[in-house]
């Protein structure tokens, strides 16, 4: 790093892997040619011995007096720099802006917020149909996580969920979000309505946790929801450790709930994860289905994900379908579930109540 450095900048080590360079009078033209250069430098293999080691590095810029008149200020923006900087990606440069401040201290406020968000009733569930293509029988009703934050309003899962887990909230959050499923399941089956089964979605954080299982069994019995009407979805994030997930999903399977595949073929697809999973059900991404009819490569993965799953036992759900063309498609494809905004959006437990009322959605 010195040898990159002109004479007149400072090289100091902050801490652990942290270094600050103080770089007077610079242009930003002159700043931009370094970091490429340091980042050119950092990137490329070190030999030690016969060995080879590779690193990687993320740079934050902050400017005086734009970004800070005092030491701490430019120092504190840099930082925030340089974990945006991390977010895009190895050995890549970020300035610093405002609007980096703006997501830290949004970001600040739903953390605080997420963790009375469950206790204080902003946490809510909402249920998606999912359908029989040609019966147009409702087989199943996912459950879905809405947060109504009392200051910033309807907060997107998108954006709440990748904090709940990087706080580990998401481990009290999602047995709460089980817990109010099946008891909801067991409310609408004890009025005589048939809905087929609940499915709930398992983060990666959740299923990393060896006693999943015994919290699930926990749930069933004191909801009394028999285990067959409950189906888990996990993505394929979710399972690439297979030595660790196939134990948990036999013992989740030995318990009798359905397990199905989320997102198929969007992440780490693998043939493997059919053949060794005791899955029971494959879920199509719905970026697939909303290219239907322009990507003939989308069209292709479609089929051949519906006829893996009908070769193997295996029910199919298409996500996302929301004209009559793709459902169309799909019933060609002898594809037999789907579910997306063409049947219904996701709705409240209060219009579940008038769509089993009336028989539709109104």
């Amino acid at each position: 790093m010195k040898t990159l450095l002109p004479s007149e900048a400072i090289l100091s080590r902050n801490s652990g892997d942290e270094f600050i360079i103080v770089y007077p009078e610079a242009t930003s033209y002159q700043v931009s040619s370094f970091t490429r250069n340091i980042a050119q430098a950092l990137g490329s293999p070190f030999l030690l011995r016969e060995f080879k080691f590779y690193t990687s590095l993320a740079i934050g810029v902050s400017t005086y007096p734009e970004d800070g008149e005092t030491a701490d200020e430019l120092i504190k923006n840099a930082d925030t720099a340089m974990y945006q900087a991390k977010k895009k990606g190895d050995n890549i440069a970020c300035f610093f802006t405002e609007s980096m401040n703006e997501e830290v201290s949004r970001k600040t406020l739903l953390e605080i917020g997420l963790q009375q968000a469950y206790e204080s009733g902003e946490l809510t569930l909402y249920y998606q149909p999912q359908v029989n293509t040609n019966t147009g029988e409702v087989i199943g009703m996912e459950a879905l996580l809405r947060w109504e934050h009392s200051e910033l309003g309807r907060i997107s899962p998108a954006e709440f969920i990748p904090l709940a887990e990087e706080s580990k909230l998401i481990i009290p959050i999602g047995e709460w979000v089980l817990k109010e499923a099946c008891k909801q399941f067991r409310e609408w089956m004890d009025e005589g309505y048939e809905l087929g089964h609940v499915a709930v979605n398992i983060s990666s954080v959740q299923f990393q946790n060896r006693e999943l299982p015994e919290v699930i069994g926990k749930i069933l019995e004191e909801t009394q929801l028999p285990p067959e009407y409950v189906e888990l979805e996990i993505t394929e994030s979710v399972v690439q450790n297979t030595k660790e997930a196939i134990p948990i999903m036999k013992e989740l399977k030995q318990m009798g709930v359905k397990l199905s595949l989320d997102d198929f073929g969007t992440g780490y697809s693998s043939l493997k994860y059919l053949k060794d999973f005791p899955l029971d059900t494959l879920k199509i991404d719905k970026s697939f289905i909303q290219t239907v009819h322009k990507s003939e490569k989308d069209q292709a993965v479609i089929d051949t994900i519906i006829k893996m799953g009908n070769r193997l036992a295996l029910n199919v759900i298409a996500e996302g379908v929301e004209t009559s063309g793709q459902l169309d498609y799909l019933k060609e494809r002898q594809c037999l579930y789907y579910q997306g905004f063409l049947f219904s959006k996701p709705i409240s437990k209060e219009e579940v109540q008038r769509l089993l009322f009336k028989g539709r959605v109104s």
